[in-house]
C-alpha cells in the first residue's frame, strides 16, 4: 500500500486545510517539506493548488516545478483543472498524474479527451458523502455506476475522500466502491491515527478490492501522525492480521 504526502498550496506557502481560512503553517516551507518526505520514503507527493481551486487558474506553477526537480518520487497535482491547455501545462512541467475532482465531470467533453489521450495520467477525486457525490449542486446516488462508465471510457484510477460529517471513515463505502469498480483507489479523509492507518492496511488484503493507497495531509501537519511511524507501520507488516480479523474488515 502506497503513502502520499499531500501539501496544499496557497500563494506559494502551504496551508494546513483547503477551508477558506487559509491557515498558514508557519513551520512550512513546501520545497523542504516534499525533500523531507521525499528522504522519509513516500511513494508519492500530492500537490494541490488551492488557488486553482478558488480562482479557476493555478498559479503555483513555478512552486510545483521547482518541487518536482528536487525530489526522486513521483507527483501529482491537483489544482481544479477543467480546461484541455492547464491540463497540458501541468504535464509539461513533470506532473506524474493529474487530480481532476469530481466537478469537472460538467464538461464531459474535455473529461473524455484527457482520458483517451492521458488514461495512464488522469486520476479523478470523488467528493463521497454516504456512497453519494455531488456534481453541479445535485447528488448523484449512484457513485459507482458514474465510475463504471468513466472506466469504459478510459478511466485507469480513482481517489475516494470522505467528506461525510461522520467522526470514523466510511470503510464499508470504500471497500464496495474498489469492488464493484475493479479499479485501483486510493483513500483520503479521516485518516487521523495509526489505528486507520493499521484497518487500511488491513483493508489492502482484501479480496477483489485494489486499496493502492493513502494521502495523508493534515494529520502530518499538526503532528497527529508521524510519517516516519506510518511508513514503517506499512513496510513492517505485509499483512496486519495482528490488529482485525480479516472476516472484519474484508
Amino acid at each position: 500500500m502506497e503513502v502520499i504526502g499531500a501539501i496544499n498550496l496557497y500563494n506559494g506557502q502551504c496551508i494546513d486545510s483547503l477551508d477558506p481560512d487559509y491557515n498558514i503553517v508557519e513551520s512550512c516551507e513546501p520545497i523542504k517539506l516534499a525533500i523531507k518526505w521525499n528522504n522519509i520514503g513516500v511513494n508519492w507527493i500530492h500537490l494541490v493548488d488551492v488557488n486553482g481551486f478558488r480562482e479557476n487558474n493555478p498559479v503555483n506553477l513555478d512552486v510545483i516545478k521547482d518541487i518536482i526537480s528536487k525530489v526522486h518520487v513521483p507527483i501529482q497535482v491537483a489544482a481544479g483543472i477543467q480546461d484541455w491547455d492547464v491540463f497540458e501545462d501541468i504535464l509539461a512541467v513533470g506532473a506524474g498524474r493529474i487530480v481532476l475532482d469530481n466537478s469537472a465531470l460538467k464538461n464531459m467533453d474535455f473529461i473524455k479527451k484527457v482520458l483517451k489521450d492521458y488514461p495512464d495520467k488522469t486520476v479523478i477525486l470523488f467528493n463521497v458523502d454516504s456512497g453519494m457525490t455531488k456534481i453541479d449542486e445535485n447528488y448523484h446516488e449512484n457513485i459507482i455506476d458514474i465510475i463504471n462508465n468513466l472506466k469504459n471510457q478510459g478511466l485507469q484510477r480513482v481517489i475516494y475522500h470522505d467528506t461525510s460529517e461522520n467522526y470514523e471513515f466510511n470503510y464499508d463505502d470504500l471497500l464496495a466502491l474498489a469492488r464493484n469498480t475493479q479499479l485501483p483507489t486510493i483513500a483520503t479523509g479521516k485518516l487521523k491515527n495509526l489505528e486507520s492507518i493499521k484497518k487500511f492496511k488491513q483493508m489492502a488484503s482484501c479480496e477483489k478490492a485494489d486499496i493502492e493507497g493513502i494521502i495523508l495531509s493534515k494529520p502530518l501537519y499538526d503532528n497527529t501522525l508521524d510519517l516516519y511511524e506510518v511508513i514503517k507501520l506499512i513496510d513492517a507488516y505485509p499483512y496486519i492480521g495482528d490488529f482485525y480479523s480479516r472476516e472484519d474488515i474484508c
